[in-house]
């Protein structure tokens, strides 16, 4: 019978104190996170995956209240108690990827009357007609993963998967509804970093409030009730944690590769559930109908232009404020005035999967200065959110002066459409992003130093930028007919007009 146990096979990738990757089993990361560096992995949603699953395992050993001295003794001793280790050893029988009785997180006893390619367990792997990321392979050919490959894209498959797709029926159920979106689908998965791996699970560890919890919620492994699917409420945090979307079953050759499964859809949350609009590690912004809403990932859009999220409240009234930061940054916050929080180095990445109607377009992975700082809301964090607000406005002015070209280019009369292609042919600003996202770590870790210093020296590179990616995006334009050259003055001159204020700003003295 093949076993692969998770608490002692290496199989999560590390990079160590000497910035040399490794393989590490579960109980190896916990004794050895003060001394590594980083999980890693060419999959950043791998990443994502285990970090949650470390936390965890982090708050079901440690049962840390909201008493921050708790928290303090731990981060003060520099290294995760033996209370972790045991509560692993204890479960020990629950971690094994092809347990007969408790396979890790998937259903023991399921069946289906056709087996699927275990290629669907991820979106980088193509399979039938299911768009991929990255794939190669085609169904004809033979693919496996080795099971500490399956190991991770199993939890990729529970956190990550795309909703849409018939899923059948099975030994549990006649009808299976139709395949739905796990709960990371949807916004940016952000995790604070630290210097070593032990302070990064700490950054990211918020005890749980009581509300957060109930007597029966506790993580899918120690679960053996979840056999079921549909519409379900999670019983708490670990619950939601850890919660299973897909039920899925490996069928491993003799020697433990797994090339098959059966996989159907297990549960989906319902449509009012606090967990889907509050999920822990997802920013949240005001959308043009002044709903909150996660920050999407997107490939057009990186995620430190939507920083400001991580920072500030949401502003909903003259009066009214709703603190939708990540967990971990309203945890951080919380810390400041405890020990040498705001002395240490700290970063952030950010993760997720941008798709279309179901279909995969990108995954994402940023990583992000971040000034501990700025979490107090002063006036620092004003500067801040102005200076993210002015480079998103001088954006938009380009394209004012785009459409002046347009205009006078195109025959007189043209329609809204012809002129929004137009303006999207010749719209080159995803330079001016990349000229303006060289100065964002200036700007985050100078802030809170010399506001105004910090903030003119933002404006000003904004401006600088605008002006030359409207030069690049007109000079990139064939042929010089006086009403092309004409065309070019009146965008220089409209941009010229719209970037006064700004420029005005600069010149300001207080």
């Amino acid at each position: 019978m093949n076993s692969f146990n998770l608490l002692s096979e290496s199989w999560i990738k590390v990079i160590n104190s000497e910035n040399v990757e490794q393989d590490l089993s579960l109980i190896e990361i916990f004794e050895q996170a003060h001394d590594l560096r980083s999980v890693t992995d060419s999959n950043p949603l791998v990443v994502a995956s285990i970090y949650r699953l470390l936390l965890v395992i982090l708050y079901r050993s440690l049962q840390l209240s909201t008493d921050v001295e708790e928290w303090l003794d731990i981060y003060g001793s520099g290294r995760f108690p033996i209370e972790v280790t045991d509560y692993l050893k204890d479960h020990e029988d629950r971690f094994d990827l092809f347990s007969e009785r408790w396979p890790f997180f998937q259903t023991a006893d399921f069946k289906k009357d056709a087996t699927t390619s275990i290629k669907k367990l991820s979106p980088d792997f193509a399979t039938a007609n299911n768009k991929t990321l990255f794939s190669h392979y085609s169904d004809g050919e033979n693919f496996s993963l080795l099971p500490k490959d399956a190991a991770k894209y199993l939890l990729v498959c529970q956190y990550f998967s795309l909703g849409g797709g018939i899923s059948g029926s099975s030994n549990l159920s006649k009808k299976h509804p139709n395949y739905t979106h796990a709960p990371l689908i949807g916004g940016a998965l952000t995790y604070l970093t630290g210097d070593n791996l032990f302070k990064t699970l700490l950054f990211n560890l918020r005890p749980l409030e009581s509300n957060d919890s109930s007597p029966n919620d506790c993580p899918v492994w120690e679960n053996d009730e979840l056999t079921g699917t549909g519409v379900r409420e999670p019983m708490g945090a670990l619950d939601y944690l850890t919660f299973k979307s897909r039920h899925v079953r490996f069928l491993p050759d003799e020697i433990g590769n797994v090339s098959e499964m059966y996989i159907t859809q297990a549960y989906n949350l319902p449509a009012e559930s606090l967990y889907r609009e509050k999920e822990p590690a997802f920013a949240y912004r005001l959308n043009s109908k002044q709903e909150i809403r996660a920050v999407p990932v997107s490939f057009d859009r990186s995620f430190w232009r939507d920083s400001k999220s991580i920072y500030q409240r949401i502003q909903l009234g003259t009066n009214e404020k709703k603190d939708r930061r990540p967990a971990c940054f309203r945890w951080i916050a919380d810390l400041i005035d405890y020990g040498d929080i705001c002395q240490q180095q700290v970063g952030c990445i950010v993760v997720g999967l941008e798709n279309a109607k179901a279909n995969p377009l990108s995954w994402l992975i940023e990583i992000l200065p971040v000034n501990v700082k700025l979490l107090l809301e002063s006036e620092s964090t004003d500067y801040f959110v102005w200076a993210m607000e002015s480079s998103d406005k001088i954006a938009s002015r380009i394209d004012y002066a785009l459409r002046t070209y347009a205009e006078y280019t195109l025959p007189p009369n043209s329609k809204e459409e012809d002129i929004k292609k137009e303006v999207k042919r010749i719209d080159k600003r995803v330079n001016y992003w990349s000229e303006v996202a060289a100065g964002y770590p200036d700007l985050v870790n100078n802030i809170t130093i010399d506001e105004e210093k910090t903030f003119r020296s933002w404006l000003s590179m904004c401006i600088d930028a605008a002006e030359k990616n409207l030069d690049y995006a007109l000079n990139n334009q064939l042929g010089r007919t006086m009403k092309e050259l004409k065309a070019r003055s009146l965008a220089q001159q409209k941009l010229n007009a719209l970037l006064a204020p700004f420029r005005k700003e600069l010149t300001n003295e207080e």
